[in-house]
């Protein structure tokens, strides 16, 4: 996950087609703007999707937990 140029490798939970969870002990603002790569398998080269954080709940012991969802992109025009 990449979030103002600093990446940071989390465990995900319930991924879906339209979006993720994760926790970390970092603080990310509700409606920051990420790159997530997911599924993300160690030794393979990384594809970042863009995302926005839309929901965080504090956990105890400096812990959060987030939820995520995928930002759309534009499909481009095509030619007629």
């Amino acid at each position: 996950m990449r979030y103002d140029g600093a990446e940071e490798i989390v465990e995900c939970g319930n991924i879906s087609k339209g979006g993720f969870s994760f926790r970390s002990r970092k603080a990310y603002p509700a409606g920051a703007e990420i790159e997530a790569a997911v599924p993300f398998y160690p030794g393979s080269q990384p594809v970042f999707v863009a995302a926005t954080i839309r929901h965080v709940d504090a956990l105890p012991i400096h812990n959060f937990h987030y939820g995520v969802m995928y930002t759309p992109t534009k499909k481009p025009e095509s030619k007629s």
